[in-house]
This record gives C-alpha cells, structure tokens and sequence, in this order.
C-alpha cells in the first residue's frame, strides 16, 4: 500500500489490497476498484530510481557547443537545490526526435515518485536558459490537424 503503480491501463497509488480486488488511485482523483484476477502484469514505480528524459528541441543550426554550456549553467545552479536528484544530470547531447529533428537530451535520475516534478523544473529551467542566451527552441509539430 502506498506505491505508485501501473497495472494494465490503470496508473496510480496503491490504497487497499483485498482477497479479491485492489483499490488504485489515480492522480485525477479517481478510485478504481481493479478484481486481482485481472491483473496480470504490474509495474512498481516506487522501488527503484526513475529517470526521465529532457528532450530540448533545438534548431538544427544550433551550436551543440553553445547548448551545452547552458545546460551545465543550469545543473551548476538548480542541483544543489534539487532533493530528489539521486546523481547528477547526464548530458546524452543531440539525438533525433520522433519527429525527425534534433533534440538535445539531458537524463535525470530521482526519486521514486517526483520524476515528472523534476523533469518540469529543469525542463523550464533549460528552455528559459536557452531562450535568453538567443539559442532558438521549437515545440513538437502538431498531431491534431485542423478540419477542412
């Protein structure tokens, strides 16, 4: 009781095991009664060290040089201030996105549970960095298209 957890479509935090259902609740608020004999496949989120990914999308005619130096600015100010870091930021640099442009990725490593938290923090920290040392960031393009 008390771990997040995801269990099948169902992501949340456990309230209640019984004999014959599991009570989750989910971050909405929602309490999902789930029979035991459903679940068939669970994943603990609460155990172990959770990374996240910080993808920084870059135009491709930045200097990966110059991101860099802003993204170490960044970590030397905000990860003595950040609790839930278990080890330093890795910097991976440019990857290919989904959408087949060049994203600059940062790994962070938290505790279990304040994952999404950290990644937002430093995710606003590097783009407003970014952003007033004149280093271009672009958003993913959009999926919905606009009705004909």
């Amino acid at each position: 009781m008390g771990d997040s957890v995801k269990l099948g479509d169902i992501s949340g935090t456990v309230r209640a095991v019984g004999l014959r259902t599991t009570q989750v609740v989910s971050s909405d608020g929602t309490l999902n009664y789930i029979p035991n004999r459903n679940i068939t496949i669970v994943q603990n989120l609460s155990r172990n060290a959770m990374i996240s990914l910080v993808d920084l999308p870059v135009g491709g005619a930045s200097d990966s040089s110059s991101i860099e130096t802003v993204v170490k600015a960044v970590n030397a100010k905000l990860v003595p201030e950040e609790q839930d870091l278990i080890k330093e930021p890795e910097l991976v640099g440019l990857v290919p996105s989904q959408w087949g442009n060049l994203v600059y990725q940062v790994r962070l490593t938290a505790k279990p549970g304040t994952q999404a938290a950290v990644r937002a923090r430093f995710l606003t920290a590097y783009v407003d960095a970014l952003q007033a040392a004149g280093i271009a960031v672009r958003t993913a393009p959009s999926t919905n298209k606009a009705p004909h």
